[in-house]
């Protein structure tokens, strides 16, 4: 990714970015758990205490490893594709164990039953992480609806609205990321365009159109739109 000092308000990143409090180590968004090695340069970094920065891993970690066994259709170890996913669930049999009951085989394909708040938790570290990382915008639990899905489970029409860059309805703040990401979407309006953190991998989308938001695809599986409604 292309790395963009933020010359915007610093007072904006004088806290932690998911609850507010002291700082006191850097996060990236998104976790390296849900990406490969090589890690992409310049990934986005926020600022966080540690308590938060702890508290998300396993959640994060529980995930990544489920949206694997998931996209494999199979929770074996050696059929699974990403390696650093193998070798967490190698030296975590306990973890294997809980996405094995997490999950269901039919119609040759497993179907998840995601644990909600766990899901949730993480999108909402992501989204608020991403908000603030672009738009210098710090923002809480409450003020974001989050809405999550099967990326593959979409019809053409709602696939065509999540993956087309909603028009930008108001500039953002002088100085912050977004300003130098604008672009022009088929000479028609002001757009942001998706970031793509790693291919298959991790990808989101920030924009302003009447509220922020963020859309997030993780492993090209899990998806999320996070919107602001302040």
């Amino acid at each position: 990714m292309e790395q963009r000092t933020n010359y915007a308000d610093s007072r904006q990143t004088y806290f932690c970015a998911y609850c507010r409090g002291g700082l006191g180590t850097r996060d990236h968004v998104p976790s390296k758990v849900f990406l490969d090695k090589p890690y992409p340069k310049n990934l986005p970094v926020v600022f966080a205490c540690k308590e938060c920065n702890e508290s998300f891993s396993l959640d994060e970690e529980y995930i990544a490893c489920l949206i694997e066994c998931i996209k494999s259709n199979s929770c074996n170890v050696e059929n699974l594709e990403r390696e650093n996913i193998k070798e967490i669930l190698s030296r975590k049999p306990k973890l294997l164990e809980r996405i094995k009951m997490q999950t269901k085989r039919g119609n040759n394909y497993l179907e998840s039953e995601l644990e909600k708040n766990r899901i949730k938790n993480v999108l909402l570290k992501l989204a608020k992480g991403h908000l603030l990382y672009e738009f210098n915008t710090p923002i809480t639990n409450e003020e974001i609806n989050i809405n999550y899905f099967n990326l593959l489970s979409l019809d053409e029409v709602s696939r065509l609205y999540f993956e087309i860059p909603p028009e930008l309805t108001k500039m953002p703040e002088v100085g912050c990321r977004a300003l130098g990401n604008i672009y022009i979407l088929d000479e028609k309006y002001f757009c942001f365009n998706w970031n793509i953190v790693q291919a298959e991998r991790y990808r989101y989308l920030t924009g302003y159109n009447g509220q922020f938001f963020v859309r997030i695809v993780i492993g090209e599986s899990l998806a999320c739109e996070a919107i602001v409604t302040r």
